[in-house]
C-alpha cells in the first residue's frame, strides 16, 4: 500500500521500482541529487540515499522535503527539499520542546514530534537515538497517516539503524 495519492503518473517515484535497471539508475540520480554536508557523521551515505529513495517511492507526492542532521551540531547530514535554516528551526525547536517537557515533570520526547501547520502542511522530527534527527516535510492532501505511521515510521527508523557504522 502506498501512501502517495493514487492521482500520481508513471512518471512518479513509485513507477522507479519497476525495473531493477531504472530502481538502480534512480538511486545513483539520487546520490547526485542529495546534498551531503557533514561527511563525519557516522552514517553510510549509500544507505541513507537508498532510505531517502524508499521513502520518495512510499510518498511520492505527499514528501516535499526530507533532512537528517546531527542534534548536537545541527550540521545537515544528508537532504533534499530542505534548507540549513529550516534545519536549525526544527533543531531548536525541538530542543525547546525537550527541555520544556523535562522542567514541567511531562515525560521526555521518545519517536517522534508531528507539528500540522496552516498551510496544509505536515512537519514529522523523527529521533534517531540522542545524536540524529530526521525532518519529514509532507504534504498533507496526499499522505494517510495511519500508514506514515504504521509504514513509514518504522522503515525509517529501521532503515537510520542500519546505516549507522563504527558502532
Amino acid at each position: 500500500m502506498s501512501l502517495a495519492s493514487s492521482e500520481r503518473g508513471a512518471n512518479s517515484p513509485s513507477s522507479w521500482l519497476t525495473a531493477p535497471r531504472a530502481q538502480a539508475d534512480a538511486l545513483r540520480d539520487l546520490l547526485a541529487e542529495l546534498s551531503v554536508l557533514d561527511a563525519s557523521c557516522e552514517l553510510d551515505a549509500a544507505a541513507l540515499a537508498a532510505h531517502v529513495h524508499e521513502t520518495k517511492a512510499l510518498l511520492g507526492d505527499g514528501l516535499l522535503g526530507l533532512g537528517l542532521w546531527q542534534r548536537e551540531t545541527g550540521a545537515s547530514v544528508v537532504g533534499f527539499g530542505t534548507s540549513a535554516e529550516s534545519v536549525a528551526l526544527i533543531n531548536q525547536l525541538v530542543a525547546e520542546i525537550r527541555m520544556t517537557m523535562e522542567n514541567s515533570g511531562y515525560p521526555a520526547l521518545r519517536r517522534y514530534c508531528l507539528l500540522s501547520l496552516s498551510d496544509g502542511r505536515i512537519l514529522l522530527v523523527l529521533r534517531h537515538g540522542d545524536d540524529v534527527l530526521e525532518l519529514l516535510a509532507l504534504d498533507a492532501e496526499h499522505v494517510d497517516l495511519g500508514v506514515l505511521f504504521r509504514q513509514l515510521v518504522p522503515k525509517a527508523l529501521a532503515a537510520v539503524k542500519g546505516a549507522r557504522t563504527g558502532r
